[in-house]
């Protein structure tokens, strides 16, 4: 049996879709790296593949260039980072959250890699239990009409803030950290919002725990997914689309005042609408969860994951074997550099960014 080297995050697969790979699972620390060797290490033998997910960490895969196996980077918060798409650039194939996102890992943006190589892998709710077959629709009581679960912060989230600040005067919501789980079935209607327009895994939980579900309209391919009035109930957020990128400028407070006024508006009527009709909202909350039972559950991410396991080409590693100086000159150096510039000289990562920059880690 193959094995399979996944380190960091997020982890969410089915092993059983996974057929003929045996997963090795490592969680990153900060200021933990790994190189080929540690690979090795921890797999007991040299890994058939492996694959680096996306844990908005600084990058703690270093070496992959050279690594002699396929490689696969799996990046989710490129609406944060701008530098995932030159880290990917080292890799043999991209899993890309976003699908807008998709271009900036590809030769038609200055990246390495063709388009058949990087692929669009939207979030998932996570797996149902064993025992639930056939799955039984979580219908709870009722607590609260409209809950947001995630942590709301005026540093972090300014706009998340304001606009719950002002539906808090419309409408009751409540707000909650903690097991989604637990909390998302118990409410009538779960109100998602994405600082940048990102589609976060919050609107596949919520559809998957049962909830109806009032979200932001954005981009990156949320309406290919699923459809507006059936799945889902939409309100607007002006500009909010535009903002999922790394480099979309800094919100203004006259900016932030007149987006939340406006989403806040646009969620209450919504709101009204959705919970004024209960035998229309308990339909679109079962017709989400059937769609996501159906498509975006971890064994469906880990078909796709198989199949690109499977039809990677050993002449592909070898192709960027031959080409990891140019690689690394291209888009890993500066990177690395600045990395490492901007780090304490007591850093763990600091040293091992300089010797990643200057292709000084041991080759295979």
């Amino acid at each position: 049996m193959k094995t399979l080297f996944w380190i960091g995050g997020p982890g969410r697969f089915d092993a059983q879709a996974l057929r003929d790979w045996h997963i090795v699972r490592s969680e990153v620390r900060p200021g933990e790296f790994f190189s080929w060797e540690d690979c090795v290490c921890r797999c007991q033998g040299e890994p058939d593949a492996v694959l680096v997910g996306d844990s908005s960490l600084p990058p703690f895969v270093l070496g992959v260039e050279n690594f002699p196996c396929p490689t696969i980077f799996y990046a989710v918060d490129t609406h944060i980072h701008s530098w995932l798409p030159f880290y990917g650039q080292a890799f043999d194939a991209c899993l890309v959250s976003l699908r807008d996102h998709l271009p900036l890992f590809t030769r038609a943006r200055g990246g390495r890699l063709p388009a058949e190589c990087v692929l669009w892998y939207p979030p998932c709710a996570p797996a149902l239990p064993e025992t639930e077959v056939p799955p039984h629709f979580p219908d709870m009581p009722k607590e609260w009409d409209c809950l947001f679960v995630g942590t709301v912060n005026q540093d972090t989230t300014p706009l998340r803030k304001r606009f719950f600040e002002l539906l808090g005067k419309k409408v009751p919501i409540e707000i909650r950290t903690g097991n989604y789980r637990t909390l998302f079935p118990r409410a009538r209607l779960v109100i998602n919002i994405c600082e940048k327009g990102d589609l976060n895994f919050r609107v596949f939980e919520s559809m998957g725990c049962g909830a109806a579900l009032l979200t932001p309209r954005i981009r990156n391919g949320q309406e290919i997914l699923f459809l507006p009035g059936e799945h889902m109930q939409l309100y607007t957020i002006p500009g909010l689309a535009e903002r999922c990128f790394p480099d979309a400028p800094p919100l203004t407070d006259s900016m932030l005042e007149s987006m939340a006024t406006v989403a806040a508006d646009n969620a209450e009527k919504a709101i009204q609408n959705i919970l004024s009709d209960e035998a229309r909202r308990n339909a679109m909350a079962h017709r989400a969860w059937n769609e996501i039972n159906s498509f975006h559950r971890p064994v469906h991410r880990a078909a796709t994951l198989h199949r690109l396991l499977e039809n990677i080409s050993p002449a592909a590693a070898a192709e960027r074997r031959r080409h990891a100086a140019d690689i690394r000159a291209r888009y890993l150096k500066f990177m690395y550099l600045l990395w490492g510039e901007s780090l304490p000289a007591e850093h763990p990562l600091k040293e091992a960014y300089m010797r990643a920059a200057l292709g000084k880690f041991p080759h295979p």
